[in-house]
């Protein structure tokens, strides 16, 4: 409800159109699920920005995207306001107020598969980071193949998936998508517990994780995360460590895939 209503704010205020792109700006929050899923609703394609990027990176996406407006925070606008676009804050009280007005219906959009659904910047090898264009048809064939891998499909199985990546990645549309398109249920990790493995354990542990995406660089033969399946990428892992996993009874699929390619 809350992603329709800030849809709906976005088409009356905005006219989004498909394949127009619209920056986020956001720390990991519910807001950033919201704000992804509003853009997508809104038939336009959502860049994800990182809070922390330099001024220059972030002008660079929005001179490169021809952005009209940033989907941020209160902690994020300060940063923005040297650009010349619009910013909408979220978590602003006013703008809170003003959404519950908005209507809780899905918009219809005239976007089709062969539309934007997002734009990931990667470094670059020239060093100006280059935006990755991925259309929605693109999107919709990875969460097909990997529901069925993932034994997302099962009826009446609930099962609890991690959001582990940061969102300027594209590793949080294999770990998003398949997930709550299917009726499962994410888990937004905190930063805090990213590089943490003991208290990523834990957390694992009380909430019932079943899938998990993690960095092997983590990831030690003395500290088995209790998983249905574990998914390694991003990094070559240490083969004693992928033999613990199996003998303890963890699928293991060791992933790799470059941006341009959607994910994996």
């Amino acid at each position: 409800e809350r992603s329709n209503r800030l849809a709906n704010h976005l088409i009356a205020a905005y006219n989004l159109q498909p394949d127009e792109l619209v920056p986020l700006c956001l720390d990991r929050s519910e807001n950033m699920l919201i704000a992804i899923l509003a853009v997508l609703k809104s038939g336009a394609a959502y860049v994800p920005m990182d809070p922390s990027y330099p001024a220059d990176r972030i002008e660079h996406i929005l001179q490169d995207t021809g952005a009209r407006l940033i989907l941020g925070q209160e902690s994020t606008v300060e940063k923005l306001k040297t650009q010349a676009v619009d910013i909408i804050s979220l978590d602003e009280i006013t703008f809170k107020a003003a959404l519950e007005t908005e209507s809780i219906n899905n918009p219809v959009t005239s976007t089709q598969p062969n539309n934007l659904a997002y734009v990931i910047f990667t470094s670059g090898t020239t060093g100006l980071p280059k935006g990755v264009m991925v259309e929605h048809k693109n999107v919709s064939n990875l969460i097909h193949q990997e529901s069925r891998e993932f034994g997302l499909l099962e009826n009446g199985v609930q099962k609890n998936c991690l959001w582990y990546a940061n969102y300027v990645f594209d590793a949080h549309v294999w770990e998003l998508y398949p997930s709550i398109t299917h009726g499962h249920t994410i888990y937004i990790l905190e930063k805090e517990l990213q590089t943490d493995l003991s208290a990523l354990k834990d957390y694992i542990e009380e909430n019932s994780i079943r899938i998990a995406t993690i960095p092997p660089v983590l990831l030690t033969r003395d500290s088995i995360l209790p998983l249905e399946k574990l998914v390694v990428a991003g990094d070559v892992t240490n083969p004693q460590v992928m033999a613990m996993y199996k003998e303890h009874g963890v699928d293991l699929i060791n992933a790799y895939g470059p941006t341009e390619t959607t994910v994996c």
